[in-house]
C-alpha cells in the first residue's frame, strides 16, 4: 500500500502545480492585458490632444475667412453689388 500513498501524494503535489502554475500565467496574461489598455489610452489621449489642436487651429481659420467675408460684403455693398467672376 505504499505505493498507493506515494503515486497519491505525487498526483496531489502535481495537481496543486499545476493549478499553482495555471494561476500565475492567467494572473500575468490578466496585468498583461490592464497594461495594454492603459497603454491604449495613453496613445489614444496623445492623438485626442493633437486633433483638438488641429480642430481649434482649422475653427481659427474659418472664421478668419468668415470675417474676411463679411468686410469683403460690406465693402461690395456699397458699390452696387461687387465684382462679378464671368
Amino acid at each position: 500500500m505504499a505505493s498507493v500513498s506515494k503515486l497519491r501524494r505525487i498526483l496531489i503535489t502535481s495537481t496543486l502545480s499545476v493549478a499553482i502554475a495555471s494561476g500565475a500565467l492567467y494572473g500575468a496574461s490578466l496585468k498583461m492585458r490592464q497594461d495594454s489598455k492603459k497603454e491604449k489610452i495613453g496613445a489614444l489621449l496623445v492623438v485626442r490632444e493633437g486633433l483638438v489642436r488641429k480642430k481649434e487651429m482649422l475653427e481659427g481659420q474659418i472664421r478668419e475667412v468668415e470675417e474676411r467675408e463679411k468686410k469683403r460684403a460690406d465693402s461690395a455693398g456699397g458699390s452696387g453689388g461687387g465684382r462679378r467672376g464671368g
